[in-house]
């Protein structure tokens, strides 16, 4: 198991943290760890750190630190 720790800069509101947080709901092979405003880590269960960074742009948000 391995914890990725991504900067997501537009995801600013609680708003904006529910859509990401829906999103890896649907992701298999990881699961949301922890998120705040701007930022999110992520266990990885199989699931590739470019699999949940892709995941998180089609919500609709940027990921900075690939």
């Amino acid at each position: 198991m391995e914890t990725i720790k991504l900067q997501i800069p537009t995801m600013k509101s609680q708003h904006c943290m529910m859509v990401v947080s829906g999103a890896l709901k649907n992701q298999s092979g990881a699961s949301l760890k922890k998120v705040s405003p701007g930022k999110a880590e992520i266990e990885l269960h199989g699931a590739t750190s470019a699999a949940v960074i892709e995941t998180i742009e089609r919500a609709g948000y940027h990921v900075t630190n690939k």
